[in-house]
């Protein structure tokens, strides 16, 4: 009887190490053995993707943490808009996906050729003249305009009227 609470036991130990041993991986980098299970326990961050809790790991590289996140595409071109919201304190990384068919794009600015210079309202003279485009300075009659240097054009779209 002794000797089959021994052999129990051993074999206990033995499956018991076994067990240990599987969630044992070796980090070379770090010159040490660490747990999977522990590894695990360690991950304090939550990553939700587009609003729902995920089992997401993050991976620290030096001060970055790198997130692997799957993007779907089709064929043809594919645009993405990514937002990560990391919250330090919170311990939690939220990820926003938003898909963008080519169609839905809004415009580059000056496509259209209607986005006018916000400084002379598109028209291309220098307000800051007095008249305004003259390149006479508005504060001491008979001198050039310091903002235009005396052209009459704003200096800001370089009198085209237009922000690029």
């Amino acid at each position: 009887m002794k000797r089959m609470k021994k052999v129990l036991i051993l074999s206990s130990i033995a499956l018991l190490t076994l067990f240990i041993l599987s969630q044992v991986s070796i980090s070379f980098r770090d010159s040490c053995f660490v747990s999977k299970v522990f590894s695990a326990a360690m991950q304090t961050l939550k990553v939700y993707v587009d609003g729902k809790e995920t089992d997401i790991v993050c991976e620290e590289q030096k001060d970055l943490y790198m997130l692997p996140i799957s993007l779907p595409f089709k064929e043809g071109e594919n645009k993405w808009e990514i937002t990560i919201n990391y919250d330090k304190d919170g311990k939690k990384v939220e990820l926003i996906r938003q898909y963008h068919s080519p169609e839905d794009l809004l415009k580059t600015r000056g496509e259209d050729g209607k986005v006018t210079c916000v400084w002379c309202g598109g028209d291309g003279d220098c307000h800051y003249c007095n008249p305004v485009g003259s390149g006479k300075s508005s504060y001491t009659e008979g001198d050039r305009c310091g903002v235009c240097l005396g052209a009459g054009k704003c200096s800001s779209c370089s009198g085209t009227g237009k922000t690029y």
